[in-house]
């Protein structure tokens, strides 16, 4: 939820918390020390919370691990201590590392939540054209098109790219419309819009996708989509927007 609130990867996540759990000290240090600052506490470098989900299932709400100083100028390990538990203990660097994770990691890298089976329609809006597609049954049709069949691997492509295709970098940044070349919008079988998928590409020949929902998180892709946007990737004639 914080800085976006955006949908998290289960995968990462359910590997951070493990790691947070494994994560042990590597030694005890000193108790009640006189000084915390001495240590890098008072102002600590990082400080990761953890609530409870129930705080009836532990004897406080969360817990605060202080990050504090290195211990050396050769060493990434560090001093850390617990609130409310009275003593300094060492952290490793190899402790330290999964638990100090980017939070573009533990976001999702897929551009949509939505499963793709559940999509019973698409509209896309790309090239100074809009597109409609419908499922129907097995099939895909153009309704707009005197529903004429098209290739339906090519509107599962789509739906794989954009629901399932993960992509090799998540990045926290604004929506660059000056970049936008496409907007898909997915209907459920009730009709309603579910997600809508915006598309951007960085400039030059090779230049990234960036594929975003809503959310200020672009899911980059480094190579090329093979994004079937426009009427002519489908068989179909130019349809001019309405």
């Amino acid at each position: 939820v914080e800085p976006v609130r955006t949908r998290v990867d289960p995968v990462e996540l359910g590997r951070f918390v493990a790691e947070l759990a494994r994560a042990a000290c590597t030694e005890y240090i000193l108790d009640v020390p006189a000084d915390p600052a001495a240590f890098g506490l008072e102002r600590p470098a990082v400080m990761l919370e953890v609530e409870a989900s129930d705080p009836g299932d532990l004897p406080g709400a969360s817990t605060v691990l202080r990050i504090g100083g290195r211990l050396g100028a050769t060493t990434q390990d560090r001093y850390g201590m617990v609130e409310g538990r009275p003593t300094v203990f060492r952290l490793s660097e190899r402790t330290l590392r999964p638990l100090l994770v980017s939070p573009p990691v533990l976001a999702d890298p897929t551009a949509s939540g939505v499963i793709a089976a559940d999509v019973k329609s698409i509209h896309i809006d790309a090239d100074g054209t809009s597109l409609l597609l419908a499922r129907d049954l097995e099939r895909w049709t153009a309704p707009e098109h005197d529903r004429r069949e098209i290739d339906s691997d090519t509107v599962e492509h789509l739906l794989h790219v954009l629901t399932t295709r993960r992509a090799p970098e998540v990045r926290f940044e604004p929506w660059p419309a000056s970049r936008a070349v496409a907007r898909i919008t997915l209907h459920g079988w009730d009709g309603r819009p579910m997600d809508t998928v915006r598309i951007a590409r960085e400039p030059g020949e090779d230049g990234a996708w960036l594929l975003e929902n809503g959310d200020d998180v672009l899911r980059v892709f480094y190579i090329d989509l093979d994004l079937p946007l426009t009427p002519g990737a489908y068989g179909l004639p130019a349809r001019a927007r309405r």
